[in-house]
């Protein structure tokens, strides 16, 4: 009968720290998925925020900040005056990628017609 008791006491203790894994490790993978929702969550806000960013065109007319009182022939104007601008900065950045670009070719041609052939002569 002790031995008996002794069994079902050690199984008890078995099962408890079975249990006790179990719990840890339900615990540990609980975590891990709430951390990853969370990291998700970010990177979805962090997505919306650069397509939104790429689509909307917030550009500013009057950067000073100042009330001011114009007409309608002067704010046209300021307008027009404005995309000018942006066109011509535009422009000028296309221009200098086409720029920068000759310049990496000529230089990678300069490389190689720099280099002397190499000729391989056999001995007989």
């Amino acid at each position: 009968m002790v031995e008996e008791i002794h069994q079902v006491r050690n199984a008890l203790f078995n099962s408890q720290e079975r249990n006790a894994d179990l719990v840890e490790r339900l615990i540990i993978a609980y975590t891990q998925l709430v951390l990853g929702s969370q990291y998700n969550q970010q990177l979805h806000a962090q997505l919306a925020s650069k397509e939104n960013k790429k689509c909307s065109s917030n550009h500013k007319v009057l950067t000073d900040g100042l009330p001011q009182i114009i007409t309608d022939t002067a704010f046209h104007q300021i307008v027009a005056r404005n995309e000018a601008n942006q066109e011509a900065t535009q422009l000028e950045k296309k221009l200098e990628s086409i720029h920068t670009g000759w310049e990496l070719s000529i230089n990678q041609l300069r490389r190689g017609l720099g280099k002397a052939p190499r000729i391989c002569i056999k001995r007989l």
